[in-house]
């Protein structure tokens, strides 16, 4: 009974005493009462009888915690020890990335030959760079923590290396990507969370998904032709001559400069499109 006053159950008679403002229950001599909680429902509890049930809100509650709980248990988190370190990789040539996670990837794009392998400089904190994983398959470099691990930095992590072409760059969570003098028939961007990719040199086309928060600056990428998609809190600034095809939404926002010859722009929520 979810009111002011308690209740008793028992098998003889049932009188009350006066206390206060308060009406409280007495039981005749030898009686045990049974007497409900006095504190108040909360959290969606129901009470029956002298007893508390949970409701579907309280397991609802439940769920979250108890999914969160094995979430977290099942994610290794590793905090950077403050610890300077840096060693240097060698790797296949790579002409694509992608990055996950705290790390910034620096790439220097350059003419002249490289030989068979790529070196990569990693510094950061010394546990950290022992962990980063750094891999090449089929010209893509992978770069990012270990599967379920989460990494923590107290000092940047950063790879670096100079490689002669990039036609393809990811970034995912709170990566960083980051290449200078680019000189490509088709470059394309695929970035999403709160990752930020920035390009400089020059493309026929260039092609860019942005998703989430996440940050596509091609401000000084020059090029022919370009095709923007953006969704969420993107944010995606171009430079184009030619045509240029924009696709926006949620609350994304896509500048281009640059001068093109025409724009074909399709924007939905509050989305916006500017130029200048």
């Amino acid at each position: 009974m979810a009111g002011s006053r308690g209740h008793v159950r028992y098998g003889g008679t049932m009188g009350a005493v006066r206390h206060g403002n308060e009406h409280l229950p007495v039981v005749a001599a030898g009686r045990r009462p049974h007497v409900a909680d006095r504190r108040p429902c909360r959290l969606g509890c129901r009470r029956s009888g002298g007893r508390t049930n949970a409701t579907p809100r309280v397991l609802a509650v439940f769920t979250v915690c108890l999914c969160g709980g094995l979430w977290l248990a099942g994610c290794r988190r590793v905090v950077g020890s403050d610890v300077p370190g840096e060693v240097e990789r060698t790797v296949a040539p790579f002409w694509m990335v992608s990055a996950r996670g705290p790390v910034e990837v620096q790439l220097y794009l350059t003419s002249v030959s490289l030989e068979d392998q790529v070196t990569l400089d990693v510094s950061g904190d010394d546990n950290l760079v022992a962990l980063l994983e750094t891999q090449v398959e089929q010209g893509l470099l992978d770069v990012g923590p270990p599967s379920g691990t989460r990494f923590v930095t107290r000092r940047p992590l950063v790879v670096s290396a100079m490689i002669t072409d990039l036609s393809y760059a990811a970034s995912r969570e709170d990566a960083r990507v980051v290449a200078t003098g680019i000189s490509e028939d088709v470059v394309s961007v695929d970035a999403l969370g709160a990752s930020r990719v920035v390009l400089d040199g020059a493309a026929e086309q260039v092609v860019v998904s942005a998703r989430d928060g996440a940050v596509v600056d091609l401000s000084d990428l020059e090029a022919g032709t370009g095709s923007v998609v953006a969704s969420g809190s993107a944010q995606v600034f171009v430079c184009v001559l030619g045509e240029l095809s924009v696709m926006a939404s949620g609350s994304a926002i896509v500048h281009y400069t640059c001068d093109p010859d025409s724009v074909v722009v399709e924007l939905h929520d509050a989305a916006v499109c500017s130029s200048g």
